[in-house]
């Protein structure tokens, strides 16, 4: 089995609302504080918090969130998104805990709030225990155009549908383009429900491509 040593990694998280949330539209002062409310255990202070209102198109504006230089929370009039790079084991424990708080904040402050969508995606650049990336593309079947040149394998992308939850999941692999003979993997979850358990969801769908991952020789190597 091949070890996936990770070198940088990223998750992130972006859900769509049923509808956009208009009974908060122009109303800052509500947003900053119910935010600043529901992340207040975090240790937060005023300067986490950002307005982007560059654009004068509804859709573009937001309210972010910094938890950390690496880390923020971004809301919209129409959807929430959350990114996490470079994270820790520590960091993976507390990511869903943060936004079942941003969701239980919509819930309280719109009464007929609800989520059309769930997206959760992860991608890693990873070295190899053993080998290249050539060698496990190379076993992945290729189409070769040798008229280009010397084939070094084709990546792939897999889908899959899970029929009894009702989810979507995608894992990608490729050649990196930032560390030299390592994969990318890029692992999405796509999920149309209203609610969700976050930390359940994320660890089912890690598992899932734990699974996914073993079936081709590969196994992450993360620290978590």
């Amino acid at each position: 089995m091949k070890k996936l040593l990770v070198q940088q990694n990223q998750v992130t998280y972006a859900a769509q609302f049923a509808r956009p949330v208009f009974a908060l539209w122009g109303d800052g002062k509500r947003i900053l504080e119910g935010l600043f409310t529901a992340f207040n255990k975090r240790g937060i202070t005023l300067a986490n918090f950002r307005f982007d209102q560059s654009s004068q198109d509804p859709a573009a504006q937001a309210l972010i969130v910094s938890f950390n230089p690496s880390y923020f929370f971004k809301f919209h009039l129409d959807h929430v998104e959350s990114i996490l790079n470079n994270f820790r084991s520590e960091d993976l424990i507390v990511f869903p805990e943060v936004l079942n708080e941003g969701a239980e904040w919509l819930r309280s402050s719109i009464p007929d709030f609800s989520f059309h969508s769930h997206l959760f995606t992860y991608f890693g650049h990873a070295k190899l225990s053993q080998g290249s990336s050539h060698d496990v593309l190379a076993a992945i079947p290729t189409f070769s155009i040798p008229e280009i040149g010397t084939s070094e394998g084709n990546g792939i992308i897999f889908h899959w549908k899970l029929p009894d939850r009702g989810w979507k999941t995608q894992l990608l692999i490729d050649h990196s383009l930032t560390v030299s003979n390592g994969l990318f993997i890029q692992f999405l979850l796509f999920i149309t429900e209203d609610s969700i358990n976050y930390a359940e969801t994320a660890k089912v769908g890690r598992n899932i491509m734990d699974v996914a991952l073993k079936q081709i020789g590969l196994e992450i190597d993360d620290g978590n």
